[in-house]
């Protein structure tokens, strides 16, 4: 039993005597008192009588005599009882703790390194097997010594300020910190350490418990410069990442990243020797080894002799034209398992190839990584070459369709101008022949006359018309800010003369500007207007309005001409600006079905825009924009 465990119990021996003798001293006290009493009771009653006198001294003598004999007894059982104290504490110190084999096995057993050593001078006084295990040293090398020998300390400051430190905390049990160890080969080891301060045959001593965390830092550090290599930008500057950061992880020599050609060539995208850079190259696959390593769908480790090759024979322009011993790669592999690509890494010494099963799975998450990445760029590559050939199709087609409009412009320019003299002929031979034949024609063929020279000037019209589209897609556009109110303003008053007992309320915003040519935006706001005008004839109170719509951002400018006029129906609003292609007949509302068609294609040249809104028999609006961004530099059609 433990030294301090039989003191307590000696000692807890003494207090129960003590409490016994207390209770006879308080019960003999108690009898005593009731004696007396009894006896004073018994005199008062017998009315003074003291025949009982000498027999009641007597009794209380007695008593009182078996009290002292008691209380001896008592005293004597005391001593007895202190003297076996005594010695069972002798005894304690001198006999051997029955724990300590258990703590003893405990402390060799335990797969921490544990070590024991004074407080004062870091002397080492006990070691455990693991001890040899973490750091390389026998405990027989290390007993006697100073840890301060073994560099473990700075100096004699640094042990003791951490020393204080485990005693401010013993409070709070061991105290907890991360600290670097020498080994016995003088690598350092990062170790987590616990320690306390306990005393031994009187004398403070440090003892530490050390768990070596150095794999799990390293862990630690592979994870995160995984994450910072695998983090980096889309395409090569991700694959010269991804190569420098498996180099380090595999404490490889030469580390590449290549894609495989059409051509049978491997050309690579990164290339990583030591801490540097290499230029990119390219060179044949079907080289030894990297044949094999193309054809396995598993990682291929080889070492010497059948990963020893040159890099000249690679293909590879490195300095002193290296020889490497040993070779890792794994192919990268689209969805449908072909050979895309090849991930590989060399090593100039033989068993380069030894790794452990993290590095081994830290090459395949970085070729899964390689092969996704390799797979996006080369279809970015070919929607770029997709989007080239469309673009080339696209200009191809533009020129032609270009070159068709030119021609049938050019066409329509000719027939409507050479249709003018057979239509001016028409109508001249007919007025020679109404002047000449009037007096002699009925009024059925007056009315005859009449309806041809009527459809002569209309077809003058349509002819006149067909030029002015003609026109408008000829010739260069000479942009200018252009205030679309004034030139409005003039049409209106124009319009107002030529119908004086018209009542219309023409509303125009001030400051109406744009960027456009103003000879075309004069004919736009002219058939826009002009349209109005002529649709508001039967409204009861006409109103015509134009205006500007709240500027947006990145957004044309965009105009409107509103009216409460005959409106149409919106079922046939893609008709609209084709031309000849009227909503309304000719015996309602006069024209020839050319001029929306004409402004619509101004607005195409200028790279804008026209559409309409419309309810039946309620008005219609206009809105039209001239984009300054496209069509500035358009060559004449």
């Amino acid at each position: 039993m433990p030294e301090n465990a039989r003191a307590k119990l000696s000692t807890a021996l003494l207090d129960r005597s003590d409490r016994k003798v207390h209770k006879v001293v308080l019960q003999f006290f108690g009898v005593l008192c009731a004696t007396l009493l009894a006896w004073a009771l018994g005199v008062a009653a017998w009315g003074g009588e003291t025949q009982l006198l000498p027999l009641m001294v007597a009794v209380n003598l007695a008593l009182l005599g078996g009290l002292v004999a008691a209380l001896r007894a008592l005293t004597q059982a005391r001593r007895a009882l202190t003297e076996v104290q005594q010695a069972a504490m002798a005894e304690a110190k001198t006999a051997p703790d029955p724990l300590e084999p258990l703590f003893s096995k405990a402390f060799e057993l335990s797969p921490l390194s544990m070590s024991l050593s004074r407080a004062s001078d870091s002397v080492f006084l006990a070691l455990n097997a693991a001890s040899e295990r973490m750091q390389g040293f026998r405990p027989d090398e290390l007993l006697g010594r100073s840890a301060l020998d073994l560099g473990t300390w700075q100096d004699a400051a640094e042990r003791a300020a951490y020393v204080q430190k485990v005693r401010d905390h013993r409070g709070s049990g061991p105290l907890e910190m991360e600290r670097q160890l020498r080994s016995k080969d003088g690598s350092l080891l990062t170790c987590r350490v616990w320690a306390t301060l306990v005393e031994v045959n009187g004398e403070s001593c440090l003892l530490c418990a050390s768990l070596d965390i150095t794999q799990q830092k390293q862990r630690e550090t592979s994870l995160l410069d995984l994450a910072q290599g695998l983090a980096s930008p889309v395409g090569e500057p991700f694959m010269r990442s991804a190569a420098r950061f498996l180099a380090k992880a595999l404490n490889a020599d030469l580390m590449m990243v290549a894609e495989l050609r059409a051509d049978a060539q491997l050309a690579t995208l990164a290339l990583w020797k030591g801490n540097a850079q290499v230029a990119n190259t390219s060179f044949d696959a079907n080289c030894a080894p990297l044949a094999n390593m193309l054809a396995s769908t598993d990682l291929v480790w080889l070492d010497s002799p059948e990963g020893q090759c040159a890099a000249g024979a690679l293909g590879i322009d490195l300095e002193n034209d290296d020889v490497f011993q040993a070779c890792a790669g794994l192919a990268l592999r689209d969805a449908a398992g072909t050979p895309i690509g090849l991930l590989c890494a060399w090593w100039r010494t033989a068993n380069g190839t030894s790794t452990t099963g993290e590095q081994s799975s830290l090459f395949r998450i970085v070729a899964s990584r390689c092969t996704a990445e390799l797979i996006r760029m080369q279809r970015d590559r070919e929607i770029f070459q997709l989007k080239e050939s469309l673009e080339h199709r696209v200009q191809a087609r533009t020129e032609q369709l270009r070159a068709t409009n030119a021609e049938l412009e050019s066409f329509a320019y000719s027939v409507s101008h050479d249709m003018q003299s057979p239509l001016r002929s028409i109508q001249g031979f007919l007025f020679l022949l109404e002047r000449r034949l009037k007096p002699r024609l009925s009024d059925e063929e007056n009315r005859l006359v009449s309806r041809i020279n009527a459809n002569v000037l209309r077809m003058h019209e349509l002819i006149n018309d067909l030029l002015a589209l003609a026109r408008v897609s000829r010739g260069n556009l000479v942009r200018e800010t252009v205030d679309l109110a004034q030139i409005a303003e003039q049409l209106a008053a124009d319009l107002q003369l030529a119908s004086p007992q018209r009542c219309v309320h023409v509303s125009i915003a001030p400051d109406l500007y744009a960027r456009c040519d103003a000879k075309l935006a004069h004919t736009v706001v002219e058939n826009l207007l002009g349209n109005a005008w002529k649709y508001t004839r039967k409204a009861s109170s006409a109103a015509i309005e134009l205006g500007v719509l709240p500027a947006e951002p990145d957004k044309a400018t965009t105009f409107f001409v509103r009216d409460n006029g005959a409106g149409f129906n919106m079922a046939y609003a893609g008709s609209l600006f084709k031309p000849f292609h009227r909503l309304h007949h000719e015996d309602e509302y006069e024209g020839s079905g050319i001029g929306l068609a004409t402004v619509h294609r101004i607005l195409e040249r200028h790279g804008g825009n026209i559409w309409a809104e419309a309810v039946q028999d309620q008005g219609a609006c206009f809105f039209f924009t001239f984009d300054d961004r496209q069509g500035a530099s358009e060559e004449p059609a």
